[in-house]
């Protein structure tokens, strides 16, 4: 995806992911900044029920930005990816603790 993508993204509300923590190398939340600049964070749970609902959520690397995608397997655990690519969201900086819960 292009700069143009991510334009065309946050203009309708996407909000975009520019952190992750990690607990047993699996992602369990994700955060990044409002427009006037509040940090906002919130469980990898809440971000597949946020995305089932209709908003959306992307992310930057250096040379490429791609859409979020969630979905609950079959035994309940939540499954983060990035596209057809390898789940990118793990290339992005960890978030400081100070990030509020959204």
């Amino acid at each position: 995806m292009t700069h143009d993508d991510v334009l065309k993204w946050a203009s309708r509300g996407a909000l975009e992911i520019t952190c992750v923590s990690l607990a047993f190398g699996e992602i369990e939340t994700v955060g990044g900044t409002l427009a006037d600049g509040e940090a906002w964070s919130m469980t990898a749970d809440a971000l597949c029920d946020a995305i089932a609902s209709g908003i959306r959520y992307f992310m930057r690397t250096s040379s490429s930005a791609f859409l979020v995608t969630a979905h609950r397997q079959q035994n309940g655990k939540v499954a983060l990816g990035t596209g057809l690519h390898e789940n990118a969201l793990f290339l992005l900086p960890r978030c400081p603790r100070q990030h509020s819960r959204r």
